[in-house]
């Protein structure tokens, strides 16, 4: 099965560019989970284009405690 590339090049930039703001979101619920969900929110949206409840469950699943 050959699969089809949906990130680009410029969305890993624009993602390793916003992970710099994952300390932002800090707190003891979740350590970084706010803030990396932040970081793949744009990649994310591409990926589930159309998906709304596909986005809004990859968000609240990377939203979870990440340390």
């Amino acid at each position: 099965m050959e699969s089809k590339r949906v990130l680009k090049q410029s969305d890993y930039m624009r993602a390793s560019l916003r992970a710099f703001y994952l300390q932002n979101g800090f707190n003891y619920g979740n350590y970084q989970g706010l803030g990396y969900a932040n970081v793949l929110y744009p990649a994310l949206k591409k990926i589930y284009k159309n998906n709304e409840e596909g986005l809004k469950e990859a968000l609240s699943e990377n939203v979870e405690f990440f340390n």
